[in-house]
């Protein structure tokens, strides 16, 4: 286990020689890639490019955020996205900031805004490069075919993708979404931010980091958003890996 007097120390060497590279506060933060990637399957889906509204590029954001406290009031912890008649809420659920070996719960829910009702077969969450799945976490809550709210613990299948990020996706038969009936599909799951025995560097004392969420719904296919805004941060050690930081030095100095 690394030595935290040792990785304060090794932060600081890294963090001088990121600067000497070019990644000075407010200039270098370009440099940094986005957190959450869009499921590898899904790849050419119309719904998941232009036509979906909110799809942004790059969501890892590296930039201050006040404070230090678990409960951080600068990092929005709601977003919606929509697509057609689907809405998708995803929320903060608790601490929205932590260090490394904390955790933190998303909770996204799946609604229909409008006709015609939809089934959801698939939902998958996209969580960013720091985080961990808590194995035992993720659970559904739906409107089973009586009426009634139900509430399973689900197993999530986790897919890589090339550039090494992690979904964590549940398949069902078909979770209803209806505006008439007023039924959704809720999923629920919590990660583990970065182990702190490993060396990690960031540039400030708190991250803003977005993640995302793919869906499978009739009618439409594929649809989904790699960072839908409700952010979360993760404070020291969180953001660079020590062999990252130093590829970063590589790429700015050309070997």
């Amino acid at each position: 286990m690394v030595r935290p007097s040792l990785r304060r120390l090794t932060a600081a060497v890294v963090t001088a020689a990121l600067l000497a590279g070019g990644l000075a506060a407010g200039a270098g933060t370009s440099g940094a890639t986005g957190s959450a990637i869009l499921l590898g399957e899904a790849t050419g889906s119309a719904d998941l490019t232009a036509g979906s509204s909110g799809l942004t590029a790059g969501s890892t954001d590296l930039v201050a955020a006040t404070g230090s406290s678990s409960n951080n009031p600068d990092l929005p912890r709601t977003a919606t996205r929509t697509v057609e008649n689907v809405s998708a809420t995803r929320e903060v659920i608790g601490d929205n900031t932590g260090l490394p070996g904390d955790t933190v719960t998303y909770r996204t829910t799946v609604a229909a805004t409008a006709a015609p009702d939809r089934l959801v077969t698939r939902i998958a969450d996209l969580p960013s490069h720091v985080q961990v799945y808590v194995p035992g976490s993720a659970k559904v809550t739906y409107t089973a075919a009586d009426g009634t709210r139900t509430t399973e613990a689900v197993t999530p299948v986790r897919t890589t993708a090339a550039n090494g990020l992690d979904s964590l996706a549940v398949s069902g038969p078909g979770w209803p979404i209806s505006a008439e009936s007023g039924a959704t599909l809720v999923y629920e799951i919590t990660y583990r931010w970065t182990d702190d025995n490993v060396v990690n560097l960031t540039m400030f004392p708190t991250t803003r980091l977005d993640t995302g969420v793919a869906l499978d719904v009739t009618g439409l296919g594929t649809v989904g958003w790699t960072a839908m805004g409700a952010l979360a941060g993760c404070e020291q050690y969180c953001v660079w890996r020590l062999f990252d930081a130093f590829e970063f030095i590589g790429q700015r100095s050309g070997s």
